[in-house]
């Protein structure tokens, strides 16, 4: 009987190492060479910043006109993301007014400021809004303002003004 050596074929041998070799370190590659998922912001959070007030004159003492001047200041606070224009809505509404004395017969109809930006906010960078309100000053003492950035859910601050 004759003994037949079988001996295996070089080329099939390195083709199944290389097979196994593969599926044995492919698992751990997927992590290596994968790109990192990135998570994108799909709405930026505009902040509030400042809030601040001026009084301001216009005209001569006997028909002048006396402004309150309320200065919001917003902020994006992303580092990627532009807010693009007509998106972050601002609400001012006066809440409370107090007068020195008795509150005069006119007293003012203070309305809620709502204003639609309409500028886009780049990246890391903050606008100041302006808005005024008409006051008869010598009677107000102080106003209390709520002011919402985006509202329902937006932030919300409350701010007072008084008279120096």
């Amino acid at each position: 009987m004759v003994k037949t050596e079988k001996n295996p074929n070089p080329s099939r041998i390195s083709f199944f190492s290389l097979f196994f070799l593969v599926l044995i370190f492919l698992p751990g590659t997927v992590q290596v060479f994968s790109q990192p998922v990135q998570q994108e912001e799909t709405v930026a959070q505009v902040r509030l910043e400042d809030v601040n007030f001026r009084v301001r004159e216009i005209g001569t003492p006997p028909s002048s006109l006396t402004l309150l001047e309320v200065h919001v200041s917003v902020f994006n606070p992303s580092k990627k993301v532009t807010v693009p224009p007509n998106s972050i809505k601002l609400a001012i509404v006066p809440k409370e007014v107090t007068f020195l004395d008795t509150p005069p017969k006119d007293q003012p109809d203070l309305q809620p400021e709502i204003t639609t930006l309409n500028f886009h906010l780049a990246p890391m960078t903050g606008r100041i809004l302006i808005t005024a309100f008409s006051l008869p000053m010598e009677a107000v003492e102080s106003i209390t303002f709520d002011i919402q950035v985006n509202p329902p859910e937006g932030e919300k601050r409350t701010a007072t003004w008084r008279r120096k």
